[in-house]
């Protein structure tokens, strides 16, 4: 069956350009043009210039601070600063002791007591000097702190009767692990 006549003259004829679409995207263009130009004009001369002068009037009142301050002044503050960032480097690299006591609270026998206490940071070594009631109380602490995984190595100086107590001297080596895990 052929086509009608109305259809073929239709699909033959040229259609007209619509007008205006065209226009409507140079408009919009030339539009954000436009405004980005006055961006950036605003931006070069205006904004630009005001930092610049915000810039300079912060860097006369410095200087005239600067001036106010003798050299003397100046030289004592570095001094000073360079104390307390001397003060924090050692107080950063420090050791606490907070983990020592409380280890040593928690495994000294009741029945012993320490009168001497020396800390060797470098090498995590203890010295201590105890009393205990009974021979047996002294030679229990000395196994109750070899049982323990935080000791290195422990050594029993002296254990002598004196006064109606045992006297003992330990020299005990403690691994760094006591004081790496309990640093607050």
């Amino acid at each position: 069956m052929p086509l009608p006549e109305k259809i073929i003259s239709e699909l033959s004829e040229d259609k007209p350009n619509v007008p205006g679409w065209s226009w409507r995207i140079f408009m919009f263009s030339l539009f954000v043009l436009i405004i980005t130009f006055a961006f950036y004009v605003g931006l070069e001369y205006g904004f630009k210039s005001y930092l610049n002068s915000r810039i300079n009037k912060l860097d006369s009142e410095l200087k005239k601070i600067n001036e106010s301050i003798s050299i003397d002044d100046q030289n004592k503050l570095i001094l000073f600063y360079s104390q307390l960032e001397n003060i924090k480097k050692i107080f950063s690299n420090r050791k606490s002791m907070v983990p020592l006591f409380s280890w040593l609270e928690r495994n000294t026998l009741s029945g012993v007591s320490f009168n001497k206490f020396n800390f060797n940071s470098l090498n995590n070594q203890l010295n201590l000097g105890g009393l205990a009631n009974k021979k047996e109380d002294a030679t229990n602490q000395v196994l109750v702190f070899q049982s323990k995984p935080e000791v290195e190595n422990i050594t029993l100086n002296n254990l002598s009767f004196s006064q109606d107590k045992w006297q003992f001297d330990l020299m005990i080596t403690f691994k760094k692990s006591l004081f790496d895990s309990n640093e607050q």
